[in-house]
């Protein structure tokens, strides 16, 4: 999972400088995270671990289903395209 979070975006932009301190403060974040689950009983910290992990779920339900409309509106399937009408072509 740190690995993921930490590289989950090939494609960042700013300086490698930027980007490895960004990938230190999540590090850390997460490092004080996983203490804080340490210190829980282990019933809770496993409730904890899983409320994330739905969290997590749903929320990448919810851009992929954004994604999905925003495809949907860029690609009207109604709208004929430019290569169907009929001033496509030679004229005759």
């Amino acid at each position: 999972m740190l690995h993921t979070r930490l590289f989950s975006k090939p494609y960042s932009t700013g300086s490698p400088r930027r980007q490895a301190e960004s990938a230190q403060q999540q590090a850390e974040a997460l490092r004080r995270q996983l203490a804080e689950l340490e210190a829980l009983p282990v019933a809770e910290a496993a409730a904890q671990v899983e409320a994330r992990a739905e969290a997590e779920r749903v929320a990448a339900e919810a851009l992929a289903r954004r994604a999905a409309e925003l495809h949907d509106f860029t690609r009207d399937q109604h709208r004929p395209s430019p290569s169907s009408g009929p001033d496509f072509g030679p004229s005759l």
